[in-house]
Formats: C-alpha cells, sequence, structure tokens
C-alpha cells in the first residue's frame, strides 16, 4: 500500500462524474458505432469550434473508461465526426495543445489531458449557457 494512498484520486470516477454533467445534451455517444451523435447544444451556433473539439475529446475519453475505444483522435477523424472542415480543426487543435487542454500523443494524435477535465468542463458548460441565453 502506498504511502500517499489517501491523496489518490480515482481519475476514472472523477472524469466520469465531470463528463455526464457536461456532456449531456452536447451530444451522444454510439457504442457500437463507436461515435459521437451530434446532440442540442452541439448544433448551437454559440457553441465555438473549440468547445465542440473539446466536447468531442471528452466523449473519447469517456469511450476508453467505457472500454468501446481509446481516448486518442487523428484530426481527420475528429473532422468527420464533428462535420468541420480539417483546415479548421488542425489550427485549433494546435492551440488547444499549446494551451494544455489537449496532449499530442504522436505525430497526428490528440487526446484530453485529464488533469485538466474540470477547466475544460467549465468552458464547455459556459457554452451550454450561451446556447441556453439565445433559446
Amino acid at each position: 500500500m502506498p504511502e500517499f494512498d489517501m491523496l489518490y484520486i480515482n481519475i476514472d470516477e472523477e472524469t466520469k462524474k465531470i463528463m455526464r454533467l457536461v456532456l449531456k445534451d452536447v451530444l451522444r455517444i454510439d457504442p457500437r458505432e463507436k461515435i459521437i451523435v451530434i446532440d442540442k447544444y452541439l448544433q448551437c451556433k454559440k457553441f465555438g469550434t473549440l468547445e465542440k473539439i473539446l466536447a468531442a475529446a471528452l466523449a473519447y475519453k469517456a469511450m476508453e473508461i467505457d472500454g468501446i475505444r481509446k481516448a486518442s483522435f487523428t484530426p481527420k477523424e475528429l473532422s468527420q465526426q464533428l462535420s468541420i472542415k480539417p483546415g479548421t480543426v488542425r489550427p485549433i487543435l494546435r492551440e488547444a495543445t499549446k494551451e494544455g487542454y489537449l496532449i499530442q500523443k504522436r505525430k497526428g494524435e490528440y487526446e484530453i489531458n485529464p488533469s485538466l477535465i474540470p477547466k475544460i468542463g467549465e468552458i464547455i458548460s459556459q457554452a451550454k449557457i450561451r446556447c441556453q441565453e439565445s433559446e
């Protein structure tokens, strides 16, 4: 037993809790097809491209936690899932990586930064609020 085990957080449980709250009404997951299904807020014009990409990255992490697929994704895959042009996705991925929201796993593969999931949750929640106010 580690000496500091009382300090450890079960990242998976904390991550699931945040993701359930944040992703509700933003997107859904089709576990058979291993894809993201766009929901109410992801269609909102007040929901920016950065927020869409971060929401998708959270969904990929959720699928990894549930054993559906790996959490990492490529720009092409993200572009197809979110119906966003690749030329728009790539610069935002670079910026999100620079900001620390995403981690570049290998050349061309990205994944959510688990340590920033609470901050990412705040960003997505703010986008949801903007959408609610515009209804």
